[in-house]
């Protein structure tokens, strides 16, 4: 039985070596598998680095960030002028792999019943996501984001668990690092919203609801400035980013599909069909009816399934099953007594209807957090049974898909689109 242990104990530690390699070659190889991290890199990341490094007060209020908010570029500031502009990439890089301990540290909290090197398995899953490795790589203030959000989800799992219905530091904190990392980026705007509201339907109060109201208009009355200053959400962005579009509905739910189903496909089975007869067949209709009006005719964004449906079949067959599929898993995390389930996705779609282009990346970069941190422990997979065979499958499948987007990008596929 100890020798059983220590093979597997063995092969974890091997498997996680070797995804450590794989994923600091990707940087010194110039890996771009999100297909813009280079481009958004040269083109906006660092020209917006210089001008808010020379010029701080005219850049701020006067000329915006190439569509970005500015903590990102002020944090590194000192950084520009100690290490000049060449060393940006390699410190990003470096500091991702703090996002990897505070995530292994997060779950070490939150699942205290699981294998410590099974934890450092479930750590490392964002290196395989070609958009993480794309941020950490060309200098993504995602991931000066990331690593505030992680912070405001330590202080969040703290008040879920332990004062749920009472006022105390740590909610107060939760929403003042989220408030940070929507600084560094405003797609974290998601988790403002999430927030807000978990925490009023936590606290049912009006006394509650006028303070935690105030304290969020203290904390983004700066970007209300900005707001109003340049008459966008994104000041300065090369291209119009809003326009509402019912497209955007099946796309999410393609999104949604994509990243549940490796976790959710051990769930699936007869007693589940049974259980589910009446979301299935709402789903279908939804679909249908959707899929009437779809007419997204772009090769920027659109998802895993959208691109692939395009390429091989030249129709949306894939994507409006991907989307079923997705509408499907989206009523069964929906459907439980847990308020964090019913709250945290309806934030990224509404939102991701409003969006002219809905890129993946809004939903990939925070998936493996949301579900591992935020959603209740009895809708993720069951860690007790099979761990290695099902963490096995994950792995593969998010590997796949690594591969398949470089290949992607490399050969310019999209043009096939």
């Amino acid at each position: 039985m100890t020798n059983g242990i220590k093979v597997n104990n063995l092969r974890i530690n091997l498997i996680s070596f070797i995804v450590v390699i794989i994923y600091i070659a990707g940087f010194f190889l110039n890996e771009d598998g999100s297909g813009s991290g280079e481009y958004d890199y040269i083109n906006y990341l660092l020209v917006t680095q210089e001008n808010l490094s020379k010029d701080f007060l005219n850049t701020l209020l006067n000329k915006g960030f190439s569509g970005y908010t500015p903590l990102h570029f002020i944090i590194y500031k000192p950084m520009y002028f100690l290490f000049g502009v060449e060393a940006l990439r390699l410190i990003n890089f470096l500091i991702s792999f703090f996002i990897i301990l505070i995530f292994y540290k997060l779950l070490r909290i939150r699942f205290t019943q699981i294998e410590n090197n099974q934890i450092i398995l479930i750590a490392l899953l964002p290196t395989l996501d070609p958009y993480f490795r794309s941020s950490a790589y060309w200098f993504q203030n995602e991931i000066t984001g990331l690593i505030l959000f992680l912070f405001s989800l330590y202080f969040f799992i703290k008040f879920d668990s332990e004062n749920k219905n009472k006022i105390d530091k740590n909610l107060f904190y939760s929403i003042f690092f989220c408030g940070l990392a929507f600084y560094t980026k405003q797609n974290y705007i998601f988790f403002v919203i999430f927030y807000y509201f978990y925490y009023i339907f936590s606290i049912k109060t009006f006394k509650f609801f006028l303070v935690i109201s105030l304290y969020n208009l203290l904390i983004f009355l700066p970007f209300l400035y900005i707001l109003f200053k340049f008459n966008s959400f994104a000041p300065g962005a090369a291209n119009q980013v809003f326009s509402i579009s019912i497209n955007n509905i099946l796309i999410f739910f393609s999104f949604f599909a994509f990243y549940f189903l490796p976790f959710h496909i051990f769930k699936i089975n007869k007693f589940f069909f049974n259980q589910n007869k009446t979301k299935i067949l709402l789903s279908f209709f939804i679909i249908v009816f959707l899929s009437y009006f779809f007419n997204y005719d772009n090769n920027l964004g659109g998802g895993v399934f959208y691109k692939i449906s395009q390429i091989l079949f030249k129709n949306n067959s894939l994507l409006f099953i991907s989307s079923f599929v997705g509408l499907i898993i989206f009523f069964d995390v929906f459907d439980t007594k847990k308020i964090t389930n019913k709250l945290i996705f309806i934030p990224f779609l509404t939102i991701i209807i409003f969006l002219k282009v809905p890129y993946q990346e809004y939903f990939a970069i925070y998936f493996f957090y949301i579900y591992f941190l935020i959603l209740e422990k009895n809708s993720i997979f069951d860690f007790s049974n099979s761990f290695n065979k099902k963490l096995s499958l994950i792995y593969c499948y998010f590997a796949i898909f690594l591969i398949g987007s470089i290949i992607y990008n490399l050969a310019n596929l999209k043009e096939l689109i």
